[in-house]
């Protein structure tokens, strides 16, 4: 899942560091697109992507070949859980579905699963995993940090063809899957060992947001199996500190 656990820089995916500023980092949105395998022998009728902490705010869904969206907030539980249903999604068939949350610091979601025709659990639809970004009020260094604090003690993550582009565009989740990017070449197969974490940092100029995608699986199982893309963006606060140290810039060229 993905958590805010300050500076130890966990989640799978991103974490970045407090980048020499006088303020803490920032939030912004949290865009997530996962493309899922039914790997049991049934049709999946649903699909459940439950999201931690309950305070989330979600500010866009799509389901893909579930046409229908519900959300559940569960303040004991301390969960955010998307109910995508109205569709089909057939055995060992893929599907892609997509979230956008307003805040990338402290998002995160544990195991998602298919259900029947009938509501019954079938099967797990993919490898939990923590994703989160900070950065200073440049907005132009992120950490990225590929945890592994879900399996207790017993399985490895694997993460394959790990890759990261640059972007000035805001994708809605759907299309952040095809968008035309200049992604890095693939990292050689990362295995990421229990309660431990991969960390790595990228830097992008003044308004370009980092975007990164890989395929995730657990050494020796093959009911978990997940194809991701996400993209962070700052808050509209430091898009504007960003802009105005721009305009700043400019000034002084002209004169």
């Amino acid at each position: 899942m993905i958590r805010n656990t300050g500076l130890r820089l966990a989640a799978v995916v991103v974490a970045v560091g407090f980048v020499g500023a006088a303020v803490g980092p920032a939030l912004g949105s949290q865009i997530i697109n996962g493309n899922y395998k039914n790997t049991s022998n049934v049709a999946a009728y649903d699909f459940h992507w439950t999201f931690y902490p309950h305070t989330l705010t979600l500010t866009a869904s799509n389901g893909g070949a579930f046409s229908s969206t519900n959300t559940t907030v569960s303040e004991q539980a301390d969960t955010l859980d998307v109910h995508f249903f109205n569709g089909l999604v057939g055995a060992q068939g893929w599907n892609a579905v997509s979230v956008t949350f307003d805040d990338n610091d402290s998002s995160g979601y544990t195991t998602p699963w298919w259900s029947g025709s009938l509501g019954e659990f079938i099967g797990s639809a993919g490898t939990p995993f923590s994703l989160r970004d900070q950065y200073g009020t440049t907005a132009t260094e992120w950490t990225i940090a590929i945890d592994n604090h879900d399996f207790g003690d017993m399985r490895t993550t694997l993460v394959t063809n790990l890759q990261t582009a640059k972007t000035t565009v805001v994708y809605e989740g759907q299309a952040l899957r095809t968008a035309p990017l200049d992604w890095s070449l693939p990292q050689s197969q990362i295995a990421i060992a229990p309660n431990e974490e991969y960390v790595f940092t990228m830097t992008t100029a003044p308004g370009e947001y980092p975007v990164i995608r890989g395929e995730l699986s657990d050494q020796g199982y093959s009911d978990t199996q997940l194809s991701l893309v996400a993209e962070f963006t700052p808050e509209p606060a430091t898009l504007g500190l960003v802009a105005f140290g721009l305009l700043a810039a400019l000034r002084r060229v002209r004169k």
